[in-house]
């Protein structure tokens, strides 16, 4: 929304022709689908939608908790469902919980859900809402490619909305600006940018009450300082964290956490590849300043591309650039995962 300030710059009329805020608004796709948006309405009518099948809360919550999240977005915490936070039509959560929540009930749905035929319309709408938010999520350099396709399922996912007479908002007409925005800018801005900078500023600020600003700048430069000594280097696209000699191997280098151009990825998350295989990680290498990666590819199930038996594995190193994502998986029985096919894979097939 826009704040009134009488006196301020945007309402200066006088500035016009050097700012017209109209032709410069660029719509956050973070505030819009995550943070008391559209993800939260789809989610919290979601939830509603499958109660009268013999679904309730506490069972999608005990689903949550078995599943597991990549490393880089942490571990599922039952507070993320609790009773306090679907409110009649929403669900009351940060914009980081919802995105981590989508994959989560696209997966309970898919595996319980799939033989509702009245459910038909509500896992189309929520399954749309999941490739959107994981298409935005890629980045700014990724997204724009795929702008036609996402205004197509926006379009969809509106009428569909409407035909479930879930709550309608503002922020539903605001969606379809994002592509606008996307397409005018060539690139898709967010503020996760800035806002993930929050915690690193509070935890330099606690306890500082004289010069805040010197100190707290001076804290984050040690830090970022000492972050490069030990590694992470912030001017590389990919590096290995905290990388270790192999004893009898001069000039390799091997780590159990890397940086790469899909975010932070540890030992035993499992990975899609850009050939529709799926494996875990064993472990990083470097060579020369080139990353290999070493993991054990899955066998699929009963010619389920979803489903993947652990035990029928074959290690294998691969190009880091061959890894889509990581994936939100769950074990459906001993032995045999069943992963959250990463969105990007699914609009570039």
């Amino acid at each position: 929304g826009i704040n009134f300030c009488p006196n301020g710059i945007l309402f200066d009329r006088e500035l016009r022709t050097i700012y017209r805020p109209l032709d410069h608004f660029l719509t956050d796709w973070q505030h819009t689908m995550a943070s008391d948006g559209v993800a939260n309405t789809v989610i919290g009518m979601t939830l509603q939608s499958i109660k009268p099948c013999g679904f309730s809360l506490a069972q999608v919550r005990s689903f949550m908790m078995l599943c597991n999240m990549p490393s880089k977005y942490g571990k599922p915490c039952a507070d993320w469902l609790g009773d306090n936070r679907l409110k009649s039509n929403t669900i009351s959560s940060f914009s980081n919980i919802v995105l981590n929540l989508l994959p989560i009930l696209f997966l309970f749905v898919e595996m319980f859900c799939k033989s509702f035929p009245q459910l038909e319309a509500v896992i189309r709408c929520l399954t749309l809402l999941h490739v959107i938010c994981g298409v935005f999520a890629s980045g700014a350099d990724e997204a724009p490619k795929y702008a036609k396709l996402l205004e197509r399922m926006m379009c969809e996912l509106h009428e569909l909305m409407v035909l479930l007479q879930y709550p309608l908002k503002p922020k539903l007409h605001h969606m379809h600006h994002i592509i606008l925005h996307m397409l005018w800018l060539g690139k898709l801005l967010s503020c996760f940018v800035c806002e993930r900078k929050h915690r690193t500023i509070k935890d330099s600020a606690l306890h500082v009450f004289r010069h805040i600003e010197h100190t707290v700048l001076t804290d984050v430069v040690n830090k970022q300082c000492h972050q490069m000594i030990n590694g992470g280097d912030l001017f590389r696209e990919q590096f290995l964290v905290g990388p270790r000699e192999i004893s009898g191997a001069p000039g390799l280098l091997r780590s159990r956490t890397a940086i790469l151009h899909i975010g932070s990825v540890r030992v035993n998350d499992i990975v899609w590849l850009v050939d529709g295989r799926c494996g875990r990680i064993v472990m990083f290498y470097e060579l020369s300043a080139n990353l290999v990666v070493c993991l054990d590819v899955f066998s699929v199930v009963l010619q389920d591309p979803t489903t993947f038996d652990e035990r029928q594995s074959m290690q294998s190193c691969i190009d880091p650039r061959t890894i889509v994502d990581s994936c939100t998986w769950v074990y459906d029985q001993p032995h045999i995962v069943r992963v959250v096919i990463p969105p990007l894979f699914l609009v570039s097939m």
